[in-house]
């Protein structure tokens, strides 16, 4: 089973990559992070693999998750977020996003990203395997099918997006 791999695979459609810099706050055992999402991006984040505060602070989008579908976002949205979540955005607006980890104090700084996600659904469940952790959610039949409509058509309609290779990397419409 593949996850959202159909969307990153440059030979699919030629996109154009943007980068989105992420604005980092510390704590005692905690990391924030705030995205600035400029509208017309699409993108694809990676898959976390602890729950997690997520907050859209402000703008609009739709996004799809494999457990929860396409739901259309606007204004401010606190939630929190599950271990294995993987989210696809199309943002009409732009956002500003902020989500809050709670870490280990012994997590290098350098390596906070890959501590707290890894690129896929597959990586999800290997990453899962090898730590002989059971997943509250049934992600079994989490694969491409589960993909939605709308955001294949963004993807084959307009040859300017680049669906995202490293979390939180995404691309301009």
């Amino acid at each position: 089973m593949k996850s959202l791999a159909l969307f990153n695979k440059k030979s699919i459609v030629p996109f154009k990559k943007i980068h989105i810099e992420a604005t980092e706050f510390w704590g005692d055992n905690t990391y924030m992070r705030e995205l600035r999402i400029p509208a017309g991006t699409f993108a694809i984040g990676a898959c976390h693999k602890f729950e997690h505060a997520s907050v859209m602070i402000s703008g609009s989008l739709y996004m799809w998750t494999p457990q929860t579908g396409t739901k259309f976002l606007s204004g401010y949205h606190p939630t929190i977020a599950k271990p294995g979540i993987q989210r696809v955005g199309y943002f009409l607006e732009d956002t500003i996003w902020v989500t809050s980890h709670h870490i280990e104090s012994s997590v290098d700084k350098s390596e906070i990203v890959e501590w707290l996600t890894v690129k896929s659904l597959d990586d999800y469940k290997k990453y899962l395997m090898e730590n002989s952790i059971e997943h509250a959610l049934d992600i079994s039949t989490l694969d491409d099918d589960n993909v939605p409509s709308w955001a294949r058509n963004i993807a084959n309609a307009d040859a300017r997006l680049l669906p995202y290779t490293t979390p939180y990397a995404s691309r301009r419409a």
